[in-house]
């Protein structure tokens, strides 16, 4: 863990191993674009990750989904007692493999709001 991030948490791809996912309600959310600025507001389903075992990093996420593709768009990850350690706003979606992958983030630290970071895939090869 970094300040509020954990690099391996959040970009882990299986969620569903370590949290228990629930539908909690839908929102509009402004996303961030490839260059960083805001995308227009987007329509979201809330979804809300509970840990599932006391060893996860985070005990719980909140993922903001867009309805139209079924992209995340953002996502706050929170510490046991409730603090928001960490705030990411996925981007640069490109299609690999016929499948659509986020390849960019952008994470912004919680706990010490001068640190951000940016985490970009590239070269990207999906084995079955």
């Amino acid at each position: 863990l970094v300040g509020g991030i954990s690099y391996g948490d959040l970009a882990a791809s299986r969620y569903v191993d370590v949290y228990s996912p629930r539908l909690i309600g839908e929102e509009t959310v402004a996303g961030l674009n490839a260059d960083g600025t805001k995308t227009d507001i987007k329509k979201c389903q809330v979804i809300e990750l509970a840990s599932k075992a006391s060893g996860a990093t985070y005990h719980k996420v909140l993922v903001w989904v867009d309805k139209q593709n079924f992209l995340s768009v953002k996502a706050d990850f929170f510490a046991k007692s409730g603090k928001k350690m960490t705030t990411v706003y996925y981007s640069l979606p490109k299609e690999v493999n016929g499948k659509i992958i986020t390849t960019k983030m952008f994470l912004f630290d919680q706990i010490n709001i001068t640190k951000t970071y940016l985490i970009e895939y590239s070269d990207i090869k999906i084995t079955q």
